[in-house]
């Protein structure tokens, strides 16, 4: 019995500091961006959502993490998970919203706790069958900013480091194996994601 509370102790203490890593990860993350867009010149369509509508995107448990933990401080879990339950788990990403009156309009209802996957995207580089790292961006992106993409491949071919999708999914490895090497389609990881903080939470309030 023992050590059965003081598994249940140490997951609910997991989840509190694995939400607290992953939150100083993107802080970190977004001021490297942030950088990136400046050096480059590059940057989001206004109003474009383009890269959300997508059906097959696919992302980890742990990068949404601190969204579960965020809906259920507002009292939100429970509506975003019924929201879960109804959508298809390879569907469009419940948190995207569209806007009817623009062709490819839309916007993220939780940009502050989007995923890793949301915030590279566009921005980050692959890495090609050589080892070489190459700039990996939407199509709009490429079709509007033609002088931006020749210099960022010119930063590239310069050593100028452009974040680097599996680099950065590595560290999420560092804060919880588990919960970021799986890939799930965006609404299941979403689902599993607010599944896990309501369980730890529910156990948080469990009498002594």
């Amino acid at each position: 019995m023992i050590y059965i509370w003081r598994h249940f102790f140490m997951s609910i203490m997991s989840i509190k500091l694995s939400v607290q890593a992953v939150l100083k990860f993107y802080s970190k993350v977004d001021r490297k961006l942030s950088k990136v867009k400046n050096q480059t010149g590059l940057r989001c369509l206004p109003g474009c959502g383009q890269c959300c509508n997508k059906a097959d995107l696919e992302t980890t448990v742990l990068e949404f993490l601190p969204a579960a933990q965020y809906l259920f401080r507002n009292n939100r879990a429970d509506e975003i998970l019924e929201k879960c339950n109804r959508a298809q788990d390879d569907g469009i990403c419940i948190f995207y919203s569209g806007i009817n009156s623009l062709e490819r309009g839309g916007f993220c209802t939780i940009y502050e706790y989007r995923g890793l996957i949301c915030r590279l995207f566009g921005f980050s580089a692959s890495l090609n069958k050589h080892g070489n790292p190459v700039l990996s961006t939407c199509k709009p992106i490429k079709s509007e900013f033609i002088n931006e993409i020749t210099l960022a491949d010119e930063y590239i071919n310069k050593g100028i480091n452009l974040p680097v999708v599996s680099q950065y999914y590595s560290q999420l490895y560092n804060i919880d194996y588990n919960l970021s090497t799986r890939f799930y389609p965006v609404n299941k990881a979403i689902r599993l994601a607010i599944e896990k903080v309501m369980m730890d939470n529910a156990f948080r309030n469990i009498p002594a």
